[in-house]
């Protein structure tokens, strides 16, 4: 019995081979087509996705630009704002330009800075600890708490004042310079200056006087004191 089965199905099989072919080759036909279909329909979703993305970035620069037209009619260039913040926090400290800071301190506010020196244990990568004497009349000092924060050209900010004598005739401050390099974020149309930080960088640019071509001066340029720390 299983011999005349075996036998029919194999007769059944050489009668219609021509159609068993060619239902073999449509199925081969159909995956093949199936497979490119599925792979060109992939890639045409990417591409969608990539033009999309690449028009809302041009969308977003486009968006950019005019604020950033908008910024300079009110008077803020951000191409000069950068370069002024990496004049007041440079990359990596430079103690020519701490010690011209403070020099220029002293003539801009008539506050005689006579003796600095680095505190190593509160300095740390990023911030420079300075113990710095300095002596003047009361609005030499008044002048000095006023305009010590950017006149220098460097970000200062103050942790301990000590007055020596009466009169403001002799003081000690510990002071603080500010290093390193700052996260970069993606450019948004949504991250746009408040009031107040278009004011404050409008006093900046005041009190500091940006040289453009700051950045090729040699560290010879610096005024330096023989010794200085």
């Amino acid at each position: 019995m299983k011999l005349k089965i075996d036998y029919y199905f194999f007769k059944l099989a050489k009668e219609n081979l021509i159609y068993l072919i060619f239902f073999g080759v449509l199925v081969l036909i159909f995956v093949f087509f199936s497979l490119n279909f599925v792979k060109k329909t992939t890639q045409t979703n990417s591409n969608i996705t990539k033009i999309s993305q690449e028009v809302e970035n041009m969308k977003k620069r486009s968006q950019l630009v005019a604020y950033k037209q908008e910024i300079v009619n009110e008077g803020i260039d951000f191409e000069k704002t950068n370069k002024l913040f990496t004049k007041l926090i440079p990359n990596e400290e430079d103690y020519f330009s701490v010690i011209a800071a403070l020099e220029k301190i002293s003539v801009e506010t008539n506050f005689l800075i006579i003796n600095y020196s680095i505190n190593l244990k509160s300095s740390t990568k990023d911030k420079l600890s300075l113990t710095v004497e300095g002596k003047g009349d009361q609005d030499a000092f008044f002048n000095f708490l006023k305009d010590y924060r950017y006149i220098g050209g460097r970000l200062i900010t103050v942790d301990k004042i000590d007055y020596r004598t009466t009169g403001f005739t002799q003081v000690k401050l510990i002071v603080n310079f500010y290093s390193g390099k700052t996260t970069q974020q993606t450019s948004s149309t949504n991250s746009k200056l408040t009031e107040d930080e278009k004011k404050l960088i409008k006093t900046i640019q005041k009190k500091v006087k940006l040289e453009l071509k700051f950045e090729e001066a040699s560290s010879s340029s610096y005024p330096v004191k023989s010794n200085p720390f």
